[in-house]
């Protein structure tokens, strides 16, 4: 099975000035999508380069109340981003 890498979509504006969240806004349909600072490590890492391993390790590295299945996390999140456009598999 391919592995594929997420790259976040370069229109996406992202608004990370809030305490513990930030907000992704998507100007080609107005819609927004919230982000904890767990989710916000993650869109952080999407550069199509980070596998999910790698940004698990982030994950790891910089939030706590870590789950076991993170990768499984990790992946429904991107999962979730890819869905309303927001990013996307590259080879």
């Amino acid at each position: 099975m391919e592995v594929k890498n997420i790259k976040a979509n370069p229109e996406i504006i992202l608004r990370d000035d809030l305490e513990e969240a930030a907000v992704l806004f998507n100007p080609e349909n107005s819609k927004t999508f919230g982000l904890n600072r767990t989710g916000l490590v993650i869109w952080r890492n999407l550069d199509g380069k980070h596998s999910t391993s790698q940004i698990a390790d982030e994950v790891t590295n910089q939030c706590a109340e870590i789950p076991e299945d993170l990768e499984n996390h990790i992946k429904s999140f991107t999962d979730a981003l890819v869905e309303n456009g927001l990013a996307g598999y590259i080879l």
